[in-house]
């Protein structure tokens, strides 16, 4: 097995484990010109923390994300101007942090 088939295995597996998915009823919608794609294995996360890559320290914000395996997002990618909904909750997709396998977090805005 090639390093990217196992490194993929090993992500799915992971937001699998934790993703936001009660029930097995996918909870996190991710929608592109009124098409829904549901998203079983994303993770969501409500305040996003990171590390400052500089400092070290650890940064917080109040911007939700999720996480997802880009290969489920329509056409691999996010674009700007998708929508997110999560347990109801409507979020405009506004950036993508993409590693350098097939994983992004998608730091989302909640809309009114």
């Amino acid at each position: 097995m090639n390093w990217k088939r196992l490194a993929d295995r090993m992500t799915r597996t992971t937001l699998r484990t934790f993703s936001d998915n009660p029930g097995g009823v996918p909870s996190i919608i991710y929608i592109r010109g009124g098409v829904q794609t549901p998203l079983p294995d994303a993770v969501f996360d409500e305040n996003y923390q990171t590390v400052d890559p500089e400092t070290g320290a650890a940064i917080i914000s109040d911007a939700p994300m999720i996480g997802v395996m880009r290969s489920d997002l329509p056409g691999g990618a996010w674009k700007e101007g998708d929508t997110v909904t999560v347990r109801g909750v409507t979020y405009r997709a506004v950036e993508a942090q993409k590693d350098s396998e097939n994983h992004a977090k998608i730091i989302l805005h909640r809309l009114p």
